[in-house]
C-alpha cells in the first residue's frame, strides 16, 4: 500500500489540483527559459496565495537568491527574486539585488523597472543610485546615468565604484 497524504480533499478535485500544480510549474519554467520576466512576476503575483507570507519565509528567498546568483545560476537567482518580491512587493534588498540579477541576465527593463522601484524605498541610497546608473548606462542613456551617479556622489563622495564608471 503506497503511503497517501491525507489532503482532505476528493481524489477527483486532489486529481485537479495536483495538474493545475503541474500546469503553473510548467508554465513558470516555460516563462524563464523564455527570460519573460515580467511575465514569470504576473505568474507569480496571481498565484500568491491569501495568507500572509512569514518573514522566515521571505528571509529564506532572498537568502537563497544571493547564494544563486553568487553561484552563477542566475536565472534561479531571478526566478527567487520573482517569487520574493511577489510575496513582499516592497523588500527593498530583494528589489535592489533582483535588479542587479536582472541586469547581469540583460533583461534591462525589468532591471530597471525594480530598481525605480528600489529608489522609491530608498531614494537617498548611493549604491542604489549606482545601480541605477549602470542600468541606465547599459540602456543607451548616458545622460541620465551620469545623473544617477552625480546623485550617489553627493550622497557618498568617496564612492570608487561611481567614480570608477564615471571614468
Amino acid at each position: 500500500m503506497k503511503n497517501k497524504k491525507k489532503t482532505g480533499f476528493s481524489p477527483s478535485v486532489q486529481s485537479a489540483l495536483d495538474k493545475s500544480a503541474v500546469n503553473y510549474q510548467s508554465q513558470l519554467n516555460r516563462l524563464v527559459d523564455q527570460g519573460l520576466w515580467s511575465q514569470v512576476e504576473s505568474l507569480l503575483i496571481s498565484h500568491r496565495t491569501g495568507k500572509k507570507a512569514q518573514i522566515n519565509e521571505i528571509n529564506a528567498l532572498f537568502n537563497q537568491a544571493l547564494c544563486a546568483s553568487r553561484e552563477g545560476q542566475l536565472k534561479d537567482a531571478a526566478l527567487l527574486h520573482c517569487r520574493l518580491l511577489a510575496i513582499d512587493p516592497k523588500h527593498a534588498d530583494g528589489l535592489r539585488n533582483g535588479s542587479v540579477v536582472m541586469r547581469w541576465l540583460g533583461a534591462l527593463a525589468m532591471s530597471h523597472h525594480w530598481c525605480i522601484r528600489y529608489l522609491e524605498i530608498r531614494p537617498d541610497c548611493s549604491n542604489g543610485l549606482n545601480t541605477y546608473g549602470t542600468i541606465l548606462n547599459d540602456m543607451g542613456k548616458q545622460r541620465d546615468a551620469l545623473i544617477a551617479y552625480e546623485k550617489a556622489l553627493k550622497i557618498n563622495p568617496d564612492f570608487g565604484e561611481v567614480h570608477s564608471n564615471l571614468a
